[in-house]
């Protein structure tokens, strides 16, 4: 943001024209030029280029409680421009006063008070120019008249969520058709939203499938391939009423599997634009099924490869939480594998089922297969709640793991699902 040069030049033309300046109007200048040096950020920046041995005021908020967490200090350069404005007040009045007093003058003061308002209201003008063109294809319009709540499925699937590893090309083009169509995305900009949050959809085979061939990830070496029933689950979980492949974004392995190989029933009704649009049958009503529909929510870090043999979460903190969805009665298994953190001693993990004790297990620092039955008492119908709690939270580097990694784990995860359980199968 910039204050404007009309503006700076008042300033500057009143504080040499009009001496001595008051006492107030300097306390509010001053105020106006601290904003403006903490508005620069901790260290000083030309022309893109950060100098770090060169630190600003700034660097101390860092280092203050409350102010600490600011992400962006070029925000208080707003605080600087109201402090400004009041100087720009004092000046425009001693304009008026030392030169447009007389009676005969009247005229050129409000002359002179609309030309500096003028001014000032032409440099912040935001005068329409084309900064980025995109143009709505018009199947969106058409799916904004179709009745109900349901989501569509926007491939390449894309996230951007800020304070994490997640910085894709934000999803502009998806959230823009948006605002026409109005309905749900799988995809988008999230705002200090958890770093797991695309979790939730790489729990599920379908999208998982999708998202490694976009990445050109070995699907085949970590994962079991998505069948009928496992697509079926992501549909009717996610209400996935459309299918959109942007051809100009998509690599050809994804688009290939979209169109021929995916276990979905679909139907083509678009073509044109650059996209390819799919509407997919009716499934019914219903929630999912159980299986492979576990959500990572709360108390994970990002997902990440373990060696070259399969993906998995290290948990963060002291708790960890997944939910899951049950729409049938009776017993369910839980299933995972996991490892304890730190690996020289065994972690004792406690195992919560919607706020109720479970089970506890002894988790060795060696990787093993892990089930608990839950019985139907404790589960309701909708979404349910599995919470893990750890006695021994530790970071690689205090146990002399990895002296560059202050994570706070206890314990990694990888194929977390809810199964039917074995007594209730018919």
């Amino acid at each position: 943001m910039f204050p404007g040069y009309t503006v700076i030049f008042l300033v500057v033309f009143g504080f040499i024209k009009f001496r001595p300046v008051p006492r107030q109007i300097k306390f509010w200048f001053y105020c106006a030029v601290a904003f403006f040096v903490l508005s620069l950020g901790p260290f000083l920046h030309v022309y893109g280029v950060e100098f770090k041995i060169c630190p600003l005021p700034g660097y101390i908020m860092t280092f203050i409680p409350g102010l600490s967490g600011m992400r962006c200090f070029s925000r208080l350069v707003i605080m600087g421009m109201l402090c400004l404005s009041v100087a720009v007040a004092w000046a425009c009045k001693m304009i008026f006063q030392r030169y447009l007093k007389p009676r005969a003058w009247a005229p050129m003061g409000n002359l002179a008070f609309f030309a500096f308002s003028g001014l000032v209201i032409f440099e912040f003008l935001p005068a329409p120019y084309p900064i980025y063109k995109f143009s709505v294809p018009e199947i969106y319009s058409e799916i904004a008249k179709e009745p109900g709540d349901f989501t569509l499925l926007e491939i390449p699937m894309k996230w951007y969520i800020t304070g994490s590893h997640i910085t894709e090309p934000a999803a502009l083009e998806y959230q823009l058709a948006q605002t026409v169509h109005g309905k749900r995305l799988i995809s988008g900009f999230i705002a200090r939203g958890a770093p797991t949050q695309p979790e939730h959809y790489f729990s599920m085979p379908l999208l998982n499938k999708i998202h490694c061939l976009q990445k050109k990830l070995p699907f085949e070496k970590f994962y079991e391939e998505p069948d009928a029933k496992s697509a079926l689950e992501t549909v009717k979980a996610l209400h996935i009423r459309y299918i959109i492949v942007h051809k100009n974004a998509v690599n050809q392995a994804a688009k290939r599997y979209v169109e021929n190989h995916m276990p979905v029933k679909k139907r083509k009704i678009y073509d044109k634009e650059g996209i390819e649009v799919f509407m997919v049958a009716p499934q019914g009503a219903g929630a999912p099924a159980e299986s492979n529909m576990a959500l990572l929510e709360q108390g994970w870090y990002e997902r990440e490869l373990w060696g070259d043999k399969f993906y998995m979460n290290w948990s963060r903190g002291r708790r960890s939480l997944i939910s899951f969805f049950s729409n049938k009665t009776g017993d369910k298994t839980l299933r995972f594998r996991a490892v304890g953190f730190p690996f020289d001693r065994d972690q004792n993990l406690r195992v919560y089922v919607n706020g109720r004790y479970l089970c506890g297990r002894k988790l060795p620092g060696v990787w093993a297969d892990y089930s608990a039955t839950v019985p139907a008492a404790m589960l309701k119908k909708g979404r349910n709640s599995v919470e893990f709690r750890y006695r021994t939270v530790k970071s690689p580097r205090s146990a002399h793991v990895n002296p560059g990694d202050g994570r706070r784990l206890a314990m990694a995860m990888s194929g977390f699902k809810v199964c039917v359980s074995p007594n209730n199968m018919p």
